[in-house]
């Protein structure tokens, strides 16, 4: 199953400029794209769209010297159809768990790079970088 991104008007184009980037973060974008593409999470693209990548640092990245590569998918989310679903409620499912003794959980590392989309929807996913 592939999830699907759908423009409120299909004729848009979003094209958000281009961001300005230190010459360290420019080091770490090579780096970070270069993983990206040898472990085909992204492919090169020539998507009429463009949103703005760039990194930032939290606490467990300060502490392993490595910031994380995100993108600015704002204009893209206000050109969206939304998709809203109900969130369960948390009583529900804390009766639903009453008198349960086995537990799992999961951590699911960069969990949006986990969600397959459909070949219209990358294209809307694309990003800029330092790399093109």
């Amino acid at each position: 199953m592939k999830a699907s991104i759908k423009l409120i008007d299909p004729n848009t184009v979003v094209r958000v400029k281009p961001m300005c980037y230190s010459p360290q973060d420019k080091i770490e974008f090579t780096k970070q794209i270069n993983e990206l593409l040898e472990i085909k999470l992204i492919i090169q693209s020539k998507s009429p769209h463009m949103s703005p990548a760039f990194l930032v640092e939290n606490e467990a990245g300060k502490r392993r010297g490595k910031k994380r590569m995100v993108v600015n998918y704002k204009k893209i989310n206000e050109a969206t159809i939304e998709d809203s679903h109900n969130l369960p409620n948390m009583q529900e499912l804390l009766t639903l768990l009453r008198g349960k003794s086995i537990f799992s959980s999961f951590d699911c590392k960069s969990g949006f790079w986990q969600v397959l989309l459909d070949e219209q929807s990358q294209l809307l996913t694309a990003f800029t970088c330092p790399n093109g």
